[in-house]
């Protein structure tokens, strides 16, 4: 009998073809009927599939993975019990799960080693900067559970190089992640068209002029839905450029996919994505020395904007107008037309401020909500509620001081040097195509992040997890890791 078991768990796939097919059917059914009717069915569901899934999934806990990915754009919807501090989503069961029974998988394989990462280290104090930093904290309690987030994420990032150990698994996660984000597109679209889009309270609305109305897909913010768009059309171009000849096929559904999920993105009316879409795609351009991506992508955005002409001049008239602001920042800082830039440059100097007073160690892991008044500038609008800081990198010399600062940067250098060496050493066209695309959505991230400080976005954990993963797949075996 234990020798059966042993054979069972070492296949890399127990489930194949139709048996897989029929299996991920049971469990998105499952999803379903919890979202839909989870105060009446939810644990019933919860106690027969977990039953199941208990004994199937140490041995292949990567169908997991397409699921962690769905929770995590379920967003408000997706929350099973909410409390003052936190929230327990379906991310948390379905991400949770991923994480143990990885574990439990090595385990039953007697894998004892962790693969020598880069990253380990600079994330390592990374972490324990936020918790060192939430002791001293104005609201200490939720910096506490702010820096758990952040572990749990980080664990959730090592679990991905684990999980992922071949180029068939990269695909795996690859076209999951690709097929989430065309839904989503589609729902943003079908959302647009029939007017069931997203309003701020008309209180905020008044107060901020922010008047648009914005695709969200599940998402309840349009900045978090732009930016899983974002992530997947930075992939879906690198593919596109690393299509062997002899698969047009291939390269015809690529486009057509960036063509849907550019359709997305131009509804969300997000600006910080639509500019780090731009750096992203520049960067898989350069990689790649292919700079005729650039004017693809911006040949695919002028022809969805010329249909929404077609369609909605007006719409198209606000698609122009918001796009060009992103230019006229500091031209028209402080006009009224302009309080939602402005407001964040306001929140830039606030952090500033904070810094001169609080260099080395920054006041305290989620403080700046709440010593704000103290440090707010003089001529910010007094009637706009914001007091989050929507920049991650002056957050962070803020909260965490320069100590925060400088170990957040070395993390950025170890993640960016990694994807370079992933990109270098993949020999197989596909492979690098995927790694390039992989390093180029870290890089709008890191742009997306200048504007919303999205630390928790579950997608940037997830895929410089799969970043990783591909690094270690064509890694050298002569060569050290090393984490400088």
């Amino acid at each position: 009998m234990e020798r059966t078991i042993a054979l069972a768990v070492e296949k890399p796939a127990p489930l194949e073809g139709r048996q897989l097919w029929a299996f991920l059917a049971v469990e998105l059914a499952s999803v379903v009927l919890g979202v839909i009717f989870y105060r009446h069915i939810l644990w019933i569901v919860v106690g027969v599939v977990g039953v199941g899934l208990f004994f199937l999934l140490p041995a292949m806990p990567y169908v997991l993975l397409p699921l962690a990915f769905l929770a995590s754009a379920l967003d408000l919807s997706g929350i099973l019990i909410q409390t003052e501090l936190f929230n327990i989503t379906y991310f948390h069961l379905f991400g949770g799960g991923l994480i143990l029974f990885s574990l439990a998988h090595m385990l039953y394989k007697t894998e004892t080693t962790f693969p020598r990462l880069p990253i380990v280290f600079p994330l390592f104090f990374f972490i324990m900067s936020m918790g060192f930093s939430s002791l001293y904290s104005p609201v200490a309690l939720e910096g506490l559970v702010y820096t758990i987030r952040a572990a749990l994420l980080s664990i959730l990032l090592l679990i991905m190089v684990i999980l992922i150990r071949t180029p068939k698994m990269v695909g795996w996660a690859v076209f999951w992640l690709l097929a989430l984000g065309v839904a989503m597109a589609i729902i943003g679209v079908v959302q647009t068209a029939t007017e069931q889009v997203y309003f701020l309270p008309a209180e905020f609305v008044n107060l901020v002029g922010a008047s648009i109305p914005r695709a969200t897909g599940l998402y309840h913010n349009p900045n978090e839905y732009a930016t899983l768009l974002m992530a997947c059309i930075i992939l879906a171009a690198a593919l596109l450029l690393g299509a062997q000849k002899g698969r047009e096929w291939l390269r015809v559904v690529l486009g057509f996919t960036i063509l849907i999920l550019m359709a997305g993105l131009v509804v969300s009316f997000s600006r910080s994505n639509w500019l780090a879409t731009l750096a992203g795609v520049g960067l898989v351009a350069v990689l790649s020395r292919r700079m005729k991506l650039v004017l693809l992508v911006l040949a695919t955005a002028f022809f969805i904007l010329g249909v929404i002409a077609m369609l909605s001049p007006n719409i198209a008239e606000l698609v122009i107008s918001r796009f060009t602001s992103i230019f006229t920042l500091f031209k028209e800082f402080k006009s009224s037309a302009r309080v939602s830039s402005s407001v964040r440059v306001y929140l830039v100097i606030a952090s500033w401020y904070m810094f001169l007073d609080h260099p080395l160690l920054g006041i305290g892991t989620r403080g700046f909500p709440i010593i704000f008044e103290q440090y707010k500038p003089t001529n910010f609008p007094v009637w706009v509620p914001v007091r989050e800081n929507h920049t991650l990198q002056a957050a962070i010399l803020a909260e965490q001081g320069v100590v925060g600062f400088l170990i957040a940067l070395w993390l950025f250098y170890v993640v960016v040097k990694s994807g370079v060496q992933a990109v270098r050493w993949a020999g197989e066209p596909y492979i690098k195509a995927v790694a390039v695309g992989l390093l180029g959505v870290f890089i709008g991230y890191q742009v997306n992040l200048l504007f919303t400080a999205g630390l928790m976005d579950n997608f940037l954990w997830m895929t410089t997890g799969i970043l990783f993963a591909v690094r270690e797949i064509v890694r050298p075996k002569e060569y050290v890791c090393d984490s400088s």
